[in-house]
């Protein structure tokens, strides 16, 4: 599956599946300390797991439709956080937030998640 039509566009943001040429701005992200305090329990994740964690989300876009959401805002290139959408046993979907903190006072990413 073509993940490029899956691209959804608000007033404000651009949500698009991650893609591997993502590692390199997710990666900062996860490790700043307010974000990886919640999402990897304060661990700093290498380069390769998040590549990894990546590679796992293209895959399961191209299988089922979802997987991480790259979140910019609506006419630039630069990705200010994520959403993490995946199934979560039989309890639906789990998603979750990751940012860049200087975004979020915007309500960048919450507007986000509600699109998603």
């Amino acid at each position: 599956m073509e993940l490029s039509h899956l691209e959804i566009q608000t007033e404000r943001l651009t949500l698009r599946p991650l893609t591997i040429d993502d590692v390199e701005a997710i990666h900062q992200i996860w490790i700043d300390a307010g974000v990886r305090k919640f999402m990897w329990d304060d661990e700093i994740i290498s380069f390769e797991e998040a590549s990894a964690v990546i590679e796992k989300s293209v895959k399961y876009f191209r299988c089922k439709g979802f997987g991480l959401w790259a979140v910019l805002p609506r006419d630039e290139d630069r990705i200010i956080g994520l959403i993490h959408q995946f199934p979560e046993l039989k309890q639906g979907f789990l998603s979750t937030l990751a940012l860049d903190l200087l975004c979020f006072a915007r309500g960048d990413i919450l507007h986000g998640a509600f699109v998603i």
